[in-house]
């Protein structure tokens, strides 16, 4: 394939700015290559977010979707049968949150049903 720009001298070009680059590296503050590094994978899981495609995603958050559903559903349970005991929280505050959870899991799971059966355009 025919390249229409070549790097002057080439071997040297490269290694030397690769030089460069850690010997900056060396001397910046310990807060800003976090934040380099936290931009990094952000821009990671964009692009590969990007490459998955639309139905798959939809597919996967679905399946979160009933997952979270399903588990939020058991400790509706688990609280509906006091297996797991509120402390410091009133009979009627701990139904409250009893109904709170089973509202929240019936709709994830209904979320998580239509993510996964609706067809695309």
């Amino acid at each position: 394939m025919e390249r229409p720009f070549k790097a002057p001298l080439y071997p040297l070009t490269p290694i030397a700015g690769l030089a460069a680059s850690i010997f900056l590296i060396a001397f910046i503050e310990p807060t800003v290559l976090i934040l380099g590094l936290e931009l990094s994978i952000i821009a990671l899981l964009v692009y590969y977010i990007k490459m998955v495609g639309h139905t798959r995603l939809r597919i996967a958050f679905g399946g979160m979707s009933l997952g979270l559903g399903t588990f939020t559903s058991f400790l509706a349970y688990l609280t509906g049968t006091s297996q797991i005991k509120l402390s410091g929280i009133s009979p009627e505050a701990t139904t409250a949150v009893f109904y709170v959870l089973i509202f929240a899991s019936l709709i994830q799971i209904l979320a998580g049903i239509l993510n996964i059966t609706t067809t695309s355009d």
